[in-house]
């Protein structure tokens, strides 16, 4: 994938099946309007992340679609449109990223990370109206604090994970389970654990991180081992652009922390 992003907290595993469903259609933007006319952007929605993984880079991921939540149809740039995402004074194009087809999101680029930095993202038109300014800021940087990373847990655990500094944005919390069965068999999955108000900490229940193995398993194999990633987002939203028809852009700073599990009962 482009960027050095993880892209956990944008596919939960509702977004997923969304997003599998919603992307089964797609138009040109320039083309395809009744007849062959241009979509119009005020008939457009854009959906938009910018993500810091790291202290260092920023990546920005964006798609134009009809806003529908199931069968939604993309418009995918024709006709010398283009998307731009910038930073002060640095700008980078945005580009079809085809490696990601369940996170929603067609087109990306990376920029530097700056907090508290307004990042705007300009869709620019030769058939219709452009809408330069789509506009997010990400919240400062935080690290990890607890637990260490590779910390061996069991059934019933219960873990606190605790960063600095503390939020001040709504908090998100993901996860993803890679578990290796007795013979061989692998089962991986993502999802939400929580999503609350502004907070440094959140308690981890280990046995609901892996209540759905058992749902995604392709093997009645006992479960030998699991690396359980922990994933900690601070979010915030933006604005788009009046000459959309509606959307969401979403600025995220992220950072995660992997439990390393085995079962209680050998």
């Amino acid at each position: 994938m482009s960027g050095n992003r993880r892209r956990l907290t944008v596919v939960s595993l509702a977004a997923a099946a969304s997003a599998a469903i919603a992307g089964c259609t797609s138009k040109g933007s320039s083309d395809g309007g009744e007849g062959g006319a241009p979509i119009a952007t005020r008939d457009m929605h854009l959906s938009a992340t910018i993500e810091a993984a790291d202290d260092r880079s920023a990546v920005i991921g964006v798609s134009l679609h009809d806003g529908e939540t199931f069968l939604r149809t993309e418009y995918q740039l024709t006709g010398g449109d283009t998307l731009t995402a910038c930073i002060a004074a640095q700008c980078a194009r945005l580009a079809r990223d085809r490696q990601l087809p369940l996170t929603g999101e067609d087109y990306e680029a990376a920029l530097q990370y700056l907090p508290e930095t307004a990042y705007t993202i300009s869709y620019s038109r030769t058939a219709d109206a452009s809408a330069p300014a789509s506009v997010v800021t990400l919240p400062v940087a935080f690290a990890i604090l607890s637990p260490p990373s590779g910390l061996s847990v069991t059934d019933g655990d219960m873990v606190t994970v605790e960063w600095s500094p503390e939020s001040t944005d709504p908090v998100r919390l993901s996860y993803e389970v890679k578990c290796t069965h007795e013979d061989g068999e692998q089962t991986n999955y993502i999802g939400t654990y929580a999503r609350g108000a502004a907070a440094g900490s959140k308690v981890v229940d280990v046995d609901n991180l892996l209540s759905s193995v058992a749902i995604f398993a392709d093997t009645a194999a006992r479960v030998a081992r699991c690396a359980l990633l922990v994933e900690i987002a601070h979010e915030r939203s933006g604005t788009v652009d009046a000459a959309f028809a509606g959307g969401r852009i979403v600025g995220r700073v992220t950072r995660s922390v992997t439990l390393d599990y085995t079962p209680s009962q050998p």
